[in-house]
Order: structure tokens, then sequence, then C-alpha cells
């Protein structure tokens, strides 16, 4: 056995001086994820989770729920078995995400929690995704995961440490290109035992907050979880920095007044609404920059979802049944082709 592990690392050295371009991995290392590149421009801030400001936001969108979590998941026994990254990450997808999904769904809210979501070859693969809306839905929140071997011991994620451990450089790193290729604003890092959150600040910046451990309760694992989560859906993709100005000063206002989820768990659409219309209304005051700025009020295109049912039709087109992020909507269409002038009254509307 150790002369056929020699002849791998020999061979593996030899297609590394041939193409030194092309990344070949090591044998002895073993990942579910997508091989991502180095994120060299990538600068680490620290994250304060308050807990007053989460059970306020909590509180404010649904109500007196609890959030819980598998009483397996504040066991003693989380290195039983977890060797692997696979097993760790299914491990905290039982006990953790999958129960602050199902609290979640409970009250109306379409939300899903997916371990190994679907691989893309530029985005590449996370570990974790929290999916918004019907069907495959829309990820809002992503998150890698590791071995407690890996993290286990990592009080605190900032330049220092990500110059002297290699392996949380490389996670860090990893978390938070997943983050930036899918335009989010929040992801995670964890280990099981404990679990680090990521708030995008910049374009290249991330606030990470202290590890917050599976034993913790002010807050819990799933409060944060479940926080993020809301916070995603609530403000929308990421902007770069040409649009950051303008698309902080919508969201805050929109997070602000943001409806809390009703009795029966729908949300109070006519409120966001509101808003949103009061938001491009700003941005058509200001002549020459309406076509950039209104790109972030845009939409992923999965967001929407359209029906074969046709509820009406008018001077303008016909009204079809969708579905806007899981929640029943009506869209008006117009044949743009056959009636180019209509376009612009509809866009009025």
């Amino acid at each position: 056995l150790s002369a056929v592990g020699a002849g791998a690392v020999a061979a593996r050295d030899v297609l590394r001086t041939a193409y030194p371009e092309v990344p070949v991995e090591d044998a002895s290392s073993s990942s579910s994820s997508t091989h991502m590149r180095p994120y060299k421009n990538m600068k680490v801030a620290a994250w304060d989770l308050d807990n007053s400001d989460i059970d306020r936001y909590l509180t404010a969108r649904i109500g007196g729920v609890v959030l819980t979590h598998d009483p397996r998941y504040t066991g003693d026994d989380h290195d039983s078995g977890l060797e692997s990254e696979h097993h760790a990450n299914r491990a905290f997808s039982d006990f953790v995400g999958k129960p602050v999904a199902a609290v979640l769904s409970s009250l109306g809210v379409r939300v899903r929690f997916v371990e190994a979501p679907s691989a893309d070859a530029e985005k590449g693969r996370a570990d974790f995704a929290i999916c918004w809306g019907g069907g495959r839905g829309t990820e809002v929140v992503v998150g890698e995961g590791k071995t407690p071997a890996v993290l286990k011991d990592v009080e605190v994620i900032n330049e220092t440490t990500r110059a002297s451990e290699a392996s949380v450089r490389k996670a860090s790193e990893q978390a938070c290109c997943y983050i930036k290729t899918r335009c989010l604003r929040y992801g995670f890092l964890t280990c099981l035992h404990g679990t680090f959150f990521i708030k995008r600040l910049e374009d290249h910046k991330y606030a990470f907050s202290r590890p917050v451990l599976c034993t913790d309760t002010q807050p819990s694992v799933a409060e944060v979880l479940a926080y993020i989560a809301l916070k995603a859906n609530n403000e929308g993709t990421w902007t770069d920095s040409s649009q950051s100005a303008l698309g902080a000063t919508s969201v805050s206002a929109m997070e602000q007044d943001a409806p809390p989820l009703a009795a029966g768990g729908c949300l109070q659409r006519s409120a966001r609404r509101s808003l949103r219309l009061a938001a491009v209304a700003e941005l058509q005051a200001q002549p020459g920059q309406q076509h950039r700025q209104l790109s972030c009020l845009c939409h992923p295109e999965a967001a929407l979802q359209l029906s074969d049912t046709t509820l009406g039709k008018g001077q303008t087109g016909r009204v079809r049944l969708a579905s806007f992020y899981g929640k029943p909507c009506a869209v008006k269409m117009v044949d743009a082709c056959k009636q180019a002038e209509l376009v612009r009254s509809l866009k009025n509307e």
C-alpha cells in the first residue's frame, strides 16, 4: 500500500510539472465541494451579533414562535463518526437546517434547507443553501461545512488567523467565494460544534461573527440561521459598488418597515408594494440614471413562476396567475412584438 501511495504522489507531481495551470487535488484530501480558486482580494471584518437585535427582528417577523433544533445537536458525541465532511454536513442539516426550515414553513414561508445543492461550473458547489419560494426556489443564503477537526478550536476568524492558519484561510475564502459568485449578502461556515455567520459589507469585504456554539442559547444557532434567512430574503441580492449607495438606501428603508408575518403566515404584500413603488419613484426622479439604477430592483428569473391560468384580459394584454418567491400573484403581459406602443403604458402602471 505504501508503494501505491508513493506512486500516486509521484504521478501527481509529474502532472503538476507538465500542466502547472491545471489544479490536481491531493489523493488524501476529501471534499464534497467543487474546487474554488483562492479569493486573494478578500477582506475580513468582525460581526458583533447582538442578541437583542435578533430577538426584536424575529419577534417582528414570526411573533412568539420558538425556533428549535434537534436535541441531539447539543450532545457531547459530535466527534464520534464525524471523521468525514459528509457526515458532519449531514448532521448539521438534520439537527439544525431542516428543523429551522420546518418551523418557518409552518408559518407559511416557503423556504427549504438544501444539503449539497446543484453544482455550477462558475459558482462552485456549496455544501448548504437556503432556498426561498416554490419549486427549486432561489438561493438566498449559502453555507460551507467542515469537520470538527478543522475549525473546532478556532475562536475568531480575522486577518491574523487567516494568515497563520492555512485551513482557516481556505475555509473562509471558500465560503465567501460562494457568496460572491451568487451575488448574495449572507452565508455561514460551520463545523457542527460551532458556526460562523457571515455578512457581506462591501464587494470583497465580509464580516464574520464569533462561533455560535451548539450549546449557546442567546442567540442559538437556529435563531441566527432563521435571522439571516429572513434578512437575506428581505434585502435581496447584492449589487456591485456602482449601485451600492442607492441599493443600501432602498434596502434600509424597506427593511425598517418590513411587514411582519400575519396570523395565517402570508406577508402583507400591499405594504411591501408601496415601499417598492416609492423606491421606483425616487429613482425615476433622477434623470439620466434610470437604466443603471433601476437594475438594482431586478429579481432573479427563477423568483417568478408563471402558470397556464389566465385571470383576465384587458386593453394592454392578458393577466396570468403566477407565483413570486412562492407567493400567489397576478402578472400582466403584453406582446412587445405586436403591441410595441403599449410597452410604455404598461411600464407606467
